[in-house]
């Protein structure tokens, strides 16, 4: 939902309450622009991380779906609202079709009612093609918006929803690439020797310390199971292990370790946590770690569209991970 472009202080009042709306509430991007990166080569990916890579699509979907709903109630609101004035006027309207001869009050009736609904679709879908009818769409879905943050605790709702965006949003990420991590290291065991020259990585794994319950489980056969063995020690649930563990597998990988180790999904790691363990209420640890504008002791806020940017940040990580283990 961008701002209308006619030049008009009718039109810069509405522009004003877009920027609020949108302040407050998440307007989902046109088609799959998030996972745009990831959807040019997920057809070569090679099995198991072509489920994967579905896996991860699938909660980036209804990720934008939980947080978007306020804008999608909103503009279903909207878009009924009008239907209903069209065909309210159509039902009047059809009125005037009179009786064939020999029909039924019943058949009448129905007969009116599908001339009605016929006529007020095409009317819908002609208002739906005007710029008039989209502008006046979006002032009514902004509208209904902009009263619910009228009210305190609706406000605060629609923050906590932003908020849980971002911890689905670590989520998905974090499954992809522990994920990854097993399906890889049971194709190709003998990465675990890579990962235990690595000074970083070496730390969170203990290969040495493999207890004979772990070997009877898997039949005193790790030669498909090291990923599974490996993943029992380190679960890759934060972002300095992820980091570790794939910089020691593709040391060579220099797009690979910008994603990962970027600061927008660095500073999506640690508001995860402070959402989590934390209830978002901002510590001495997220300040240093972070450097926010707000103050310790208060609760987090964050924009949509800062999440919106910290989803993008972290479907790039991901498709760069799958890039790296399919070759």
């Amino acid at each position: 939902m961008g701002e209308l472009p006619i030049a008009s202080e009718a039109q810069d009042e509405l522009n004003a309450l877009v920027r609020k709306v949108r302040a407050a509430f998440f307007v989902p991007p046109e088609g799959e622009e998030v996972l745009f990166e990831l959807s040019q080569f997920t057809s070569a990916l090679s099995p198991p991380f072509v489920e994967i890579a579905g896996a991860y699509r699938a909660n980036i979907i209804g990720l934008l779906a939980t947080i978007s709903f306020p804008y999608t109630l909103a503009h279903a609101a909207a878009l009924d609202r009008h239907y209903q004035r069209l065909s309210s006027a159509e039902r009047i309207r059809s009125l005037k079709l009179l009786p064939k001869q020999g029909e039924s009050s019943v058949d009448l009736t129905q007969r009116r009612d599908a001339a009605a609904r016929e006529t007020a679709d095409h009317a819908m879908v002609q208002f739906l093609g005007s710029s008039e009818g989209r502008d006046a769409v979006i002032h009514d879905s902004i509208s209904f918006l902009a009263r619910s943050l009228g009210t305190a605790s609706l406000s605060e709702s629609a923050n906590e929803l932003v908020l849980q965006g971002l911890v689905l949003c670590w989520g998905a990420f974090e499954v992809l690439a522990r994920d990854c991590f097993v399906a890889l290291l049971n194709l190709r065991p003998t990465l675990a020797e890579q990962l235990l020259k690595d000074p970083v990585a070496k730390r969170r794994f203990e290969l040495a310390k493999v207890s004979l319950e772990t070997l009877a489980a898997h039949d005193f056969n790790l030669s498909k199971k090291m990923g599974v063995i490996l993943a029992e020690q380190q679960d890759l649930s934060d972002i300095h292990s992820i980091k570790a563990v794939y910089e020691a597998l593709f040391p060579a990988d220099t797009k690979l370790r910008d994603a990962i180790g970027s600061t927008d999904l660095r500073v999506l790691s640690q508001r995860r946590n402070l959402v989590v363990h934390r209830r978002g209420i901002i510590d001495e640890v997220y300040i240093r770690a972070t450097d926010p504008p707000q103050k310790a002791g208060e609760k987090l806020r964050l924009e949509p569209d800062e999440l919106e940017k910290q989803i993008q940040s972290s479907a790039r990580a991901a498709a760069e991970i799958l890039k790296a283990v399919n070759e």
